[in-house]
């Protein structure tokens, strides 16, 4: 025994010990596949940032390195071309080449001069042969392979064959999907390999491209001598003068998307917030985002880093259309996670319109948890965010199982609350293994008033949109709630929204019987000046509480662009008493990492989807009638004993201006 426990003790001490570091040279002269080796060298010829594939050299020589680390791991440590880095591995021989398979870091510094690629000839580019990162602009005279990227590119002064054209970061991609045809202008950066007797780009990475129709001149009345700039200013009519010049920048950038690091003065937002696809407004914005947003490359993030981040003070270097190399180490304010509820004014109820994303209480249904783990993990996150909210009234869509999921929604909030808090409202229905909205509440605030409405009374509809009209307890206020969650973009029309829509507006007089003061909440799975929306606020005076209060804000992520797909509208007897309406960002701008998928238990990314928030004081009668937009030019509007009465169509409806006790 004594024997084993000593020699365990020796395994132990050997492994912790530090490998020899060694030359380049000498460890190709070793060829010891089962000794680990510490070596030093400059990185060059990065063939994927993702995987950590590099050319290590050292005066003595250069090796390949096939991966560091696990996949993803390379590309979190900010090392480029040109750091010097310190590394472990075993010598391994692939066919006739030998490499290092695996490499595991040890450390990396930055040289004392960051050598930017700037443009220069290809003459130029091949008679230099310094082993640098050149950028090279080109006519493409010819493709030779189009499933790997394998081309000639010429220019005055000479031609030379591009070997392997990868993404801006260095990533294999799909050559056809760029678009890219004989005859077109081709601005790309590698470096110089004379491979036999044929000179080559090798490690191209891909920066812009023009068809010969698209390439515009600098504009003659902005001065490009500048170097200190304001990004919209300088770059308002495009990019063409800017390029190949560093510049400073004088305002702030906002991180549009962390994984392709996209970035621009402000969020970019999404085209269908100004109108439908096809209208003016819609292709407008659509190439207002294009030249306002750029993709950042020589910039690393932490892992924690959202969507949102600001980018301050930095410089960069114009490498081509809508790139930019930072030089510098700009200061990053990373969006941190929100830890409490938005404010909410002087509010005294606050009711939470949320998506939580396909909540099953079992496994085996078409979407949500694939496993107990991940069921146990979602259930903790949507209940912690709930609760996290403090809402006396949760209206939620995709609320799966009917009766089975809201009742455990309401023993996971009672228990966080430790004492029996929660309800929900009982339509009455069975269990429904489809999608479908559902009213929590907490029975010490409100109680529900009157009847559930259905706006729709046939098939899976009736389940996703609903009316429950609650009272205050203690002033027996009370008001209605329309819960909605119409269409999906993905499968349905932006007509099939606005049926969905019609079918609300509909219901609108019943629920007003209940009570006039009605607040219309949902995924309504259409941006702010969609038909579907404008119909209830154009058409019928609602007010669009999340323009009133946070009409810069979003509620929705989609490709890089934010957007309201989830909705606050109140009837104008009722503006004077909400106080506020804000969207609270727990999951659209938190990376889909952070799911219950992936075993996150934190609140964050419980959904896909940001919960919006409203702040109500009911009674408060300030009135609102003065503030109420015209209705459409074939609407009447009387005021009759301070009543407001819209006439549509022959259709009347009544809705409070100055409170009715």
């Amino acid at each position: 025994m004594k024997k084993i426990f000593l020699f365990a003790c020796f395994a132990i001490v050997v492994s912790v010990q530090a490998a020899e570091q060694i030359t380049i040279a000498q460890f190709l002269n070793q060829g010891d596949t089962q000794t680990a080796y510490r070596l030093r060298g400059e990185v060059t010829n990065i063939a994927s940032n993702y995987y950590g594939n590099f050319t290590l050299v050292d005066a003595t020589g250069s090796i390949y390195i096939y991966g560091m680390g696990d996949p993803g791991d390379f590309q979190t440590l900010g090392i480029e071309e040109g750091d010097t880095i310190t590394l472990e591995g075993t010598y391994k021989l692939y066919g006739s080449k030998p490499e290092i398979e695996r490499a595991q870091y040890i450390s990396h510094t930055k040289p004392s001069v960051v050598w930017v690629p700037v443009p220069i000839s290809i003459s130029e580019f091949i008679s230099r042969n310094d082993g640098k990162r050149y950028i090279l602009t080109g006519v493409v005279t010819s493709i030779t392979d189009a499933s790997f990227g394998r081309l000639y590119i010429q220019d005055a002064t000479g031609s030379i064959y591009i070997y392997n054209l990868t993404d801006a970061e260095g990533n294999a991609k799909s050559f056809s999907n760029l678009g890219i045809q004989a005859g077109d202008t081709l601005t790309l950066n590698g470096v110089y390999q004379l491979y036999n007797t044929t000179s080559e780009v090798v490690n191209p990475r891909y920066m812009s491209h023009k068809h010969p129709t698209e390439i515009p001149d600098p504009d003659p009345e902005i001065d490009y001598t500048q170097t200190t700039v304001d990004f919209d200013k300088a770059f308002a009519k495009g990019w063409s003068g800017w390029i190949g010049k560093t510049l400073t920048f004088t305002n702030d950038f906002y991180l549009c998307n962390t994984y392709d690091k996209v970035a621009a003065s402000h969020r970019l937002r999404n085209p269908e917030e100004y109108g439908e696809p096809g209208t003016e407004k819609y292709e407008k914005a659509i190439a207002k985002n294009s030249n306002d947003s750029c993709v950042l490359s020589n910039i690393s993030f932490q892992y924690n880093c959202r969507p949102g981040a600001i980018i301050s003070g930095m410089q960069a270097f114009v490498s081509s259309a809508n790139n930019l190399q930072v030089v510098n180490t700009p200061s990053i304010a990373y969006n941190e996670f929100p830890t409490t509820r938005p404010d909410l004014g002087n509010a005294d109820l606050v009711v939470c319109g949320a998506n939580i994303e396909n909540f099953f209480v079992t496994l085996g249904g078409y979407a949500g948890a694939s496993s107990q783990e991940q069921l146990a993990i979602q259930k903790t996150k949507i209940s912690s965010a709930l609760s996290n909210m403090d809402a006396d009234i949760y209206a939620l869509c995709e609320v799966e199982q009917g009766p089975l999921a809201a009742t455990e929604l309401v023993r996971l909030l009672d228990s966080i609350a430790g004492k029996n808090q929660y309800d929900w409202v009982n339509a009455g229905f069975a269990t429904y293994d489809g999608i479908m909205v559902c009213f929590i509440y907490r029975k010490d605030k409100v109680t529900p008033y009157s009847n559930y409405i259905k706006p729709y009374n046939f098939g899976a509809m009736q389940y996703r949109e609903a009316i429950q009209c609650f009272e205050q307890l203690g002033t027996g206020e009370r008001f209605n709630i329309s819960l909605n969650h119409f269409y999906a973009k993905r499968s349905k029309t932006a007509a099939d929204r606005q049926e969905n829509m019609q079918y609300l507006i509909n219901k609108l007089p019943t629920a007003a019987s209940n009570d006039p003061d009605i607040l219309v909440l949902g995924d309504l799975n259409a941006y702010t000046n969609e038909e579907s929306n404008l119909k209830l606020s154009r058409d019928y005076g609602y007010t669009d509480l999340l323009m009133k209060y946070s009409p810069d804000d979003y509620s929705y992520v989609w490709d890089d662009k934010v957007g309201y797909l989830d909705h606050a509208y109140c009837s104008p007897s009722m503006e004077s008493q909400v106080t506020k309406a804000v969207p609270y960002h727990l999951n659209a701008d938190t990376k889909t990492s952070y799911k219950y998928t992936n075993g996150n238990t934190s609140m964050y990314r419980y959904a896909d989807h940001d919960p919006i928030l409203v702040g109500l004081k009911l009674g408060n009668t300030g009135t609102a009638i003065d503030e109420v937009a015209e209705p459409a030019t074939n609407c009447k509007k009387v005021i009759r004993n301070g009543q407001l009465i819209i006439e549509r169509d022959g259709v009347q409806y009544t809705i409070t201006g100055i409170r009715l006790q």
